[in-house]
């Protein structure tokens, strides 16, 4: 099979030449369209290498395709980042290669799209429309109410999401909004937020994962610009994983299910947002056709045994889908949040040497300067760790905020 994959994910997430060194890639060839450049080891394995510095352009990149393709044509064009899933699919319409169809890909892509598809499902999601300037907010506000959320519709990562709780924030607010091709509002629901990450084979969810969001206050409906009043100095939010025989895995699991339970959206890995609210009614949020971001596939690893980029790649070369092995313990992560200020203590070997630590990340040491957050995924560190289930889970959390919070301590500006 000759395949061609384009490629912007980290190397150190998309180690392509080690997932082709299995047995059942013998018969198997790449080319490695890249945004970056990668290591001499990394190219070994590939037919080809091509770090291409017009990556992101759109027109150069379909060119460079349909070259390749005419020297030798590829049976399969994979992505693994939301950002590139609709140049796949355009470009296999294009070259008639099987694999997601654009139609699929724009509806992960099209927050609104993907809500009314949903709805015509049968699932349950917050009042929503799109607006086009500020009368179309208002207008939605006059129906439903404060507070609502608003998004971009084509995002990713949670950026530029902002909720909004009153009339003085919306006028604000508006002041500064740039409604380009126009802007999802929605209703704010009040419940907990969780995400359900899943593998998709032959137009069947075969494999999901559900984990809950809470951070150091107690709340789940976490905004990463959301005032949550800590009682700590430093912040943190947490990702854990839910038991599979727990009640809101199974709700979680079925709904995700019946929204995709058309055979269009077989693509590889998929990244849902759900909000259950106290009756345990579930709201669909969003979805993204990708693997979920920071350490969810690194938790996921641990449960289940294999890695959910390698696993898209297989599905998506059309092999079945195989989970290595099943533990019935359960991980989560912490992001600990930043503030703006110097960093004047960060006892780094400390927290990464705690025996209940199975790995800690940074990219700051004691002495660096840090911005406020602006990104859901902007963070001092990440901590993962096993999830102790004689404790709640806000108990945990509670427990590893405290903690680093004794090893860390920036001077605000």
């Amino acid at each position: 099979m000759h395949v061609c994959m384009i490629n912007r994910v980290p190397w150190v997430r998309a180690s392509v030449t080690s997932w082709l060194e299995h047995s059942e890639m013998e018969d198997t060839d790449v080319v490695l369209i890249s945004r970056y450049d990668i290591p001499d080891s990394g190219k070994r394995g590939l037919s080809k290498f091509v770090y291409f510095e017009s990556y992101d352009d759109d027109l150069a990149l379909e060119k460079l395709v349909i070259e390749l393709h005419g020297e030798r044509p590829f049976d399969r064009i994979i992505a693994l980042s939301e950002l590139d899933i609709l140049r796949a699919a355009k470009l296999r319409s294009l070259l008639d290669i099987p694999g997601q169809s654009y139609f699929s890909a724009f509806l992960y892509r099209d927050k609104i799209a993907m809500k009314e598809w949903a709805s015509l499902a049968g699932i349950s999601v917050p009042s929503f429309t799109v607006a086009f300037d500020q009368e179309d907010i208002y207008s939605f506000v006059a129906r439903h109410g404060f507070p609502i959320i608003i998004k971009p519709k084509n995002e990713y990562g949670s950026k530029n999401v902002s909720l909004i709780s009153d009339k003085g924030e919306l006028q604000s607010f508006c002041r500064v909004l740039d409604f380009n091709d126009g802007l999802d509002v929605e209703s704010f629901i009040q419940g907990n937020l969780y995400h359900v990450d899943g593998i998709i084979s032959n137009g069947r969810l075969v494999f999901t994962s559900v984990s809950m969001y809470l951070n150091s206050s107690g709340k789940s409906t976490t905004l990463f610009n959301e005032d949550i009043k800590p009682q700590f100095p430093l912040s943190t939010v947490a990702d854990l994983q839910i038991s599979p025989f727990s009640t809101p895995f199974k709700v979680l699991t079925n709904e995700t299910r019946k929204l995709l339970a058309d055979p269009k959206f077989d693509n590889g890995s998929i990244h849902a947002e759900w909000i259950l609210d106290e009756s345990m009614k579930p709201y669909f949020i969003e979805i993204a056709s990708r693997t979920g971001g920071l350490l969810i596939s690194d938790a996921i690893q641990r449960k289940y045994g294999f890695i959910m980029n390698e696993e898209s790649f297989r599905v998506q070369l059309g092999l079945p889908f195989c989970a290595s092995c099943v533990t019935d313990k359960l991980y989560g992560y912490l992001s600990i949040l930043p503030k703006r200020g110097r960093i004047d203590k960060y006892d780094i070997n400390t927290i990464a040497n705690n025996s209940n630590v199975i790995s800690f990340s940074t990219s700051y040491k004691s002495g660096d300067y840090i911005d406020a957050q602006s990104e859901s995924t902007d963070n001092i560190g990440l901590l993962l760790f096993e999830i102790d289930q004689r404790k709640t889970l806000l108990e945990q959390v509670e427990y590893w905020t405290l903690f680093l919070n004794s090893k860390i301590h920036v001077l605000s500006d």
